[in-house]
């Protein structure tokens, strides 16, 4: 009698491990990914650089840590590519209008002095 109770209390333990939900692997490296991309966004007229770098670098990690690529670390690889893209057209324009800026003092047309 005392085995049978103690099978059907296994088979009872057994059925509640069966029902519990699998547990997820935390993406650390995805998450950060995604907050530097974001950051990288928000803060790109003032520092253009580190940020979205770091977002893709992280995102590529995390990447090659987990063997796929996670939804945020998705996330962090596109902001971390359009924030580069982007601080590559801002410098390009900025660089552009300094030089132009200079062309035009260097000639005096159109320094906004008049005497």
């Amino acid at each position: 009698m005392e085995n049978n109770q103690f099978e059907q209390q296994n088979n009872e333990f057994e059925a509640v491990v069966e029902e519990v939900a699998p547990v997820e692997k935390k993406d650390t490296l995805g998450l950060i990914s995604m907050i530097c991309g974001i950051v990288g966004i928000v803060l790109m007229c003032c520092c253009p650089g580190p940020f979205p770098l770091a977002a893709v670098i992280l995102a590529i990690v995390a990447k090659s840590k987990t063997g796929e690529m996670s939804g945020k670390a998705k996330a962090g690889l596109i902001l971390g590519i359009i924030g580069l893209v982007l601080g590559i057209i801002g410098g390009i324009i900025g660089f552009a209008s300094g030089f132009m800026g200079g062309l035009i003092n260097a000639t005096g047309a159109s320094s906004g002095y008049y005497y």
